[in-house]
Order: structure tokens, then sequence, then C-alpha cells
């Protein structure tokens, strides 16, 4: 009969650790906002927003109306922190709205 080895390992670490060596987390990560924008910002300002993607760590986004703009522009940091703590990771530094 054959012994167990003990050295055991959870599957959702060997997973999270998987992404990490191949940097897919990030990219991850970023999907996982770009889908769930509406609920992050709310749905009037997801409505007029007209294009969404990250550089880096910057978030770039887009809207249809300068008074959407000035709103995401005046609540830029509450949103990126907003983005982080969703995702539980600090895959953004920095929003530009325009």
């Amino acid at each position: 009969m054959k012994e167990r080895m003990h050295n055991e390992v959870n599957l959702s670490d060997c997973i999270h650790s998987f992404l990490e060596k191949s940097k897919l987390d990030t990219e991850m990560y970023q999907q996982v906002v770009i889908n769930q924008w509406k609920e992050i910002v709310g749905e009037h300002a997801a409505e007029h927003t007209v294009s969404l993607f990250f550089k880096d760590k910057t978030l770039h986004v887009k809207l249809d109306n300068s008074c959407w703009r000035n709103e995401l522009h005046y609540r830029k940091q509450q949103i990126i922190e907003r983005i982080n703590a969703y995702v539980n990771c600090q895959i953004i530094l920095e929003m530009c709205v325009y």
C-alpha cells in the first residue's frame, strides 16, 4: 500500500499562485472591473460610459457627456479606491476621464 504525501496544497492558492506568476491576475482583475463597471460606478454613470480600458495601472474612461465627465473626475479618488477594494488588489493607481 502506498503512503500518502503530506504536502497537500489548497487548489485556490495554487490557482492564485499560477495567475500571479503568469501575470494573468492583473488582466483578470481588469476584466472584472470592466464587466462590473455598472455596479462600481452606478447605473447612470455606466450608461454614459462610451469606452473603458486599462493601460498599465491607469484606467481610461471615455464618457459621452461633459456633466458626467466632471462628476467622475470629481469622484476619481473614490472610484480608484472602490475598484481596488472590489478586486482586493491594487490594480489601478490613476484614472483618466475623457
